[in-house]
């Protein structure tokens, strides 16, 4: 039996990942199209002999979260202006972001850092998103922690967006 995983991120269908499932009565994978970053041996170990349901839920789960996370990274990638260009860094589960960008505070252009780290794979907001600003100005460090915070609510698109909207309007350059 084929099962079709699709995967969408915000309405946006992001693609389709395939799995022959042989043998119902004694599951065992067959051909498949599953990222090699998504962990099935480990999921299908936990429970492809338990409970081909919950074995497909949780695959999809890890694989429509991988697919959101490389979404917003190839999104900030393709936005001109969104980050320092030949700043986006990331690994190949998209578990680990690190970016740069400008905001200008007060009249002062700064440089801010971003490492959005995605502890929980089955997420698609980060667990953590650490913001640093080398600059030792006051309002950049608590523009860094506001900038920490937003990063780990909304999707990363969003948040760059939600940042040029503030009064003191960032320049993504």
């Amino acid at each position: 039996m084929c099962f079709c995983l699709s995967t969408a991120f915000e309405g946006h269908y992001l693609g389709s990942y395939y799995i022959e499932v042989n043998n119902l009565e004694r599951p065992q994978i067959g051909r498949h199209c599953i990222p090699v970053v998504i962990p099935l041996a480990e999921i299908s170990a936990a429970h492809l002999q338990t409970s081909l349901k919950k074995f497909l839920s949780l695959l999809f789960d890890h694989i429509n979260a991988f697919a959101g996370r490389k979404y917003q990274a190839d999104r900030l990638q393709d936005s001109p202006g969104a980050c320092v260009p030949g700043t986006l860094r990331k690994n190949s589960l998209h578990t680990v972001l690190t970016f740069s960008y400008n905001v200008t505070l007060h009249g002062q252009n700064l440089l801010f850092s971003a490492k959005l780290l995605y502890r929980d794979v089955t997420a698609v907001l980060p667990t953590e998103a650490l913001v640093t600003c080398p600059e030792n100005v006051e309002s950049a460090q608590e523009a860094a922690s506001s900038h920490s915070s937003l990063f780990r609510r909304m999707p990363l698109h969003r948040a760059l967006e939600s940042l040029a909207k503030e009064e003191d309007t960032p320049s993504f350059s």
